[in-house]
């Protein structure tokens, strides 16, 4: 068990003072949304994850854990580091909700470009090739990390389907960083 690990499994199961009197605010509706076990266990272990937890957690923290998840995703009022981490972390809850919340934050252009960016990485990681079509019109997104993040995951996805979107796409990109991700070889 490597240290990520021991530092996680004595967060949350020694316990880490609990914050239940914090409140946080949903976007949808802008009213506050009282902190529950599933939504402080979940934001105490997206802060201690460098890298990726073992899929093992996510499935037992079961729908208590999903929807803890997509509440940070959604809340504006969320530190940008747990909004990304909970996007990312979403793959291991391959369900249409989960794809409907990830499609929403991947296409609102006044959310956040690395949320968004990391919710286009995530419909292609948790939905594969069913995903093509909505992380394919993202390549014409105002943003270019978004932009990037579309052509990443089209090329994971599909490198040969993906080829014909980024060419088109290379021909009109006018940031330099994006037009590298887009060159096919």
């Amino acid at each position: 068990m490597n240290l990520t690990r021991v530092t996680l499994f004595l967060l949350l199961s020694l316990g880490v003072p609990r914050m239940a009197e914090a409140q946080h605010t949903d976007p949808g509706t802008r009213a506050a949304v009282p902190e529950t076990d599933a939504l402080a266990r979940m934001r105490r272990a997206l802060l201690v994850i460098e890298g990726e937890a073992p899929a093992s957690f996510f499935a037992g923290q079961g729908r208590a854990g999903r929807d803890a998840l997509l509440s940070i995703l959604a809340s504006s009022s969320e530190p940008l580091i747990l909004r990304r981490r909970a996007a990312v972390a979403l793959h291991h809850y391959p369900e249409p909700v989960v794809r409907a919340a990830l499609e929403a934050r991947a296409i609102d252009e006044a959310e956040d470009a690395i949320v968004s960016r990391y919710a286009l990485r995530t419909l292609g990681l948790a939905f594969g090739a069913s995903a093509f079509e909505v992380i394919a019109a993202r390549l014409g997104d105002p943003r270019p990390f978004v932009r990037e993040g579309a052509a990443l995951s089209l090329t994971a996805l599909d490198a040969g389907r993906a080829a014909p979107y980024l060419r088109a796409r290379l021909a009109i990109e006018p940031e330099a960083f994006v037009r590298s991700t887009l060159a096919v070889e």
